[in-house]
């Protein structure tokens, strides 16, 4: 399953993207990485994808129970204040040149 490859994993790339919030699958699996970065010291690098991080903020989350939410909430909190990359810095680099020694 998804969550054991989480759990077996050392680094995780989290792509946000503008409707990510959208997903409570996305939501509960960024939890999950979140809480192996605490526990176990895994490395959590953010990649904002056409999206500020400030935006996830105060996202619009799917329905559901209060706690869910309030954990949802606090995990983007977390992620958007991880040290990460901007989509459009990524595309920049990739678009230059690379000499060859």
């Amino acid at each position: 399953s998804l969550f054991l490859k989480i759990q077996r994993s050392e680094v995780y790339i989290v792509v946000l993207y503008p409707k990510y919030t959208d997903s409570p699958w996305c939501l509960e699996e960024l939890e999950e990485i979140l809480q192996f970065m605490k526990l176990h010291g895994r490395r959590v690098i953010p990649v904002f994808y056409a999206v500020d991080p400030s935006e996830f903020e105060n996202q619009k989350l799917p329905s559901s129970t209060a706690g869910r939410i309030r954990r949802w909430r606090a995990a983007l909190s977390e992620v958007a204040n991880l040290s990460g990359f901007d989509s459009q810095v990524i595309r920049y680099v990739k678009s230059k040149p690379v000499p060859v020694n």
